[in-house]
């Protein structure tokens, strides 16, 4: 889940994602740009009650009828009225402005008739000049806002169409995470990993064959399924106003939930956590084994000196130290590694990769979930981690009659 303790030092829980430059993301918005031409809409007879809704599924939204052009509709009146509260903030600031030039002149016809001012007024006159201009500046910038949205006030069939275009590229990215997911889990090195990983356990021979196999069916299972839920409110969605809840995983239905305002970098990258979470279902699905070089790599140390003091500390770090984020993470950096150019999936682990990993996070060109991976392992247990747990890994006895 991506759900963040605050108050750190390292930005530690912030779920602001920006991997170099955007690599990759241009290409892919030429595709779903051609993937979104030829979109028709017909809003001008909506009669539907969607002012309240906060959260479409991904299904609703592309095999029911009319319910991408409602979200859109919805998207579109929010905005609209976005322009009352523009309007009024100028008001108000040409009110304020209107003040700051009386007090100045006031100042002004002093000083010229002889009457000089102190230090004090000389300088909070120089400052309110100041910010006269800045108040300009901001007037102005309201006011092309507003009459932005009064053009698009009458033409409110484009601008749905212009919401349905940006729906359709969220879900076009969120598929792209997914997809990473599922393509990395047909990686033949993630077999090879597995049996090795499952090598010292009762398994073995056809038993152990036949696990694996059926391992794979279920995860591959759970990745293909793409019916993820679009939240315009993601914290209503999950339901924890005091959390700060970006995108998150509800294993009591299975369903995944994203947000509605994010751009296509950061919809990749949570799609690549909150699958990671899906197709183990939280700790059910990861080995003992998994689970115990996760707990023996995890840093504490580093964690108190990068941590706040007034944060609560017992709870971030029985966070971080939770297996299934500490996998959930190990995920995003592997993508990282690979869009990055540094290694691929089937690649063994180096300590020159994990140099290298430090120059980039040093530059700023990891992912949030990458800086924090690197944050909470061991350097000297980084490499077992990265090339001796898999993908997803599994209990026999959970895992049996799922499929």
């Amino acid at each position: 889940m991506e759900k963040f303790p605050s108050n750190n030092k390292r930005n530690i829980g912030k779920n602001i994602r920006n991997i170099a430059g955007g690599i990759g993301v241009s290409a892919l918005a030429f595709f779903a740009e051609k993937a979104l031409e030829g979109s028709e809409i017909n809003v001008s007879n909506n009669k539907n009650n969607i002012e309240n809704k906060i959260e479409w599924e991904r299904n609703e939204l592309e095999f029911q009828e009319g319910s991408m052009e409602n979200m859109a509709f919805n998207l579109a009146k929010k905005e609209i009225r976005y322009e009352e509260d523009f309007r009024s903030h100028m008001e108000r600031i040409q009110y304020l402005e209107k003040l700051i030039r009386e007090y100045v002149a006031e100042i002004d016809y002093r000083e010229s008739n002889g009457k000089p001012s102190d230090k004090y007024v000389q300088k909070t006159t120089e400052e309110l000049r100041i910010a006269i201009g800045d108040n300009e500046k901001l007037i102005s910038l309201c006011q092309v806002m507003i009459d932005q949205l009064a053009k698009k006030k009458e033409i409110l069939p484009e601008l749905v169409k212009e919401k349905i275009k940006e729906i359709k590229k969220k879900i076009f990215f969120y598929d792209i995470g997914r997809q990473w997911v599922l393509d990395n889990m047909k990686n033949p090195e993630y077999s090879n990993r597995l049996k090795e990983e499952y090598r010292s356990d009762i398994l073995t021979g056809n038993e152990l064959k036949e696990y694996l196999e059926l391992a794979r069916s279920y995860r591959i299972h759970k990745a293909s399924d793409g019916n993820f839920v679009i939240s315009q409110n993601i914290t209503e969605s999950h339901g924890n106003s005091a959390g700060n809840v970006e995108a998150f995983f509800d294993a009591s239905t299975q369903t995944v939930f994203f947000p509605l305002d994010i751009d296509s970098v950061n919809a990749v990258n949570y799609a690549i956590h909150e699958y990671a979470h899906k197709i183990t279902t939280g700790n059910i699905f990861l080995s003992s084994k998994a689970i115990s070089l996760f707990k023996d790599a995890f840093n504490s140390l580093s964690m108190l000196e990068n941590v706040d003091s007034n944060a609560n500390i017992l709870k971030i770090i029985s966070y971080y130290s939770d297996p299934t984020e500490m996998y959930a993470r190990k995920k995003v950096f592997e993508h990282d590694l690979e869009v990055l150019g540094v290694k691929k999936y089937e690649e063994q682990f180096t300590k020159e990769h994990y140099l290298k990993a430090l120059q980039l996070e040093k530059e700023g060109k990891l992912n949030n979930d990458s800086r924090e991976f690197l944050l909470i392992i061991k350097p000297n247990m980084i490499e077992k981690v990265m090339n001796e747990i898999a993908d997803a890994d599994f209990n026999e006895k959970e895992v049996e009659g799922m499929v």
